[in-house]
Parts: C-alpha cells; sequence; structure tokens
C-alpha cells in the first residue's frame, strides 16, 4: 500500500496552520523527501519515543507550561503600560 504525501491542506487541517512547516520539515527528516509521508505513522512513532524516554514531563512543559508562562509575561507587559496610562490620565484629569 502507497502512502501518498500529504497535501499542504490536508496537513493544515491535522496540524494547524502554524504548525504545517514544522511537521513537512520534520517529516522529510524522518522519511526523507519522498512521496510516502506517513503522518499517522510518525505520531504514533513520536508517542512511543516520548513514552520509552520518560519525557512526558518535558512535552507537558512545552505544551501546557511555557505558552502559559508565555501568556503571563505578556499580560504582565500590559498591565505596566496599562498602570502607566492610567497614572498619566490621573494626572491630567487632576
Amino acid at each position: 500500500m502507497k502512502i501518498k504525501k500529504p497535501s499542504d491542506y490536508a496537513l493544515g487541517q491535522k496540524v494547524g496552520v502554524d504548525n504545517k512547516e514544522p511537521v513537512k520539515n520534520l517529516m522529510e527528516q524522518i522519511f526523507g523527501n519522498k512521496n510516502d509521508h506517513d503522518f499517522n505513522r510518525m505520531m504514533s512513532g513520536l508517542i512511543n519515543v516520548i513514552h520509552d524516554n520518560d519525557l512526558v514531563d518535558k512535552v507537558k512543559h512545552q505544551v501546557v507550561i511555557a505558552p502559559k508562562k508565555k501568556t503571563l509575561s505578556l499580560k504582565e507587559i500590559q498591565l505596566e503600560a496599562l498602570k502607566k496610562e492610567v497614572s498619566q490620565l490621573r494626572k491630567e484629569v487632576n
């Protein structure tokens, strides 16, 4: 059975537009630049590597914790900017 290389649209539907290019690059590194890239087989392999090497905590950090830290950092920057804006408005009002 020949597995066809997924189209950009199909891959984007599976992994999201932002992840499409990194996944394509990873598939080419794993399978080589040929037309039998099997996304489901690659995902099964990645899952096995994660479990076999006790990488669940590292993956959890990258998938769950790191994005929250980035969001928190951005919110703190926005909060400081808002505090300055409020302070300036108070000066103008008084």
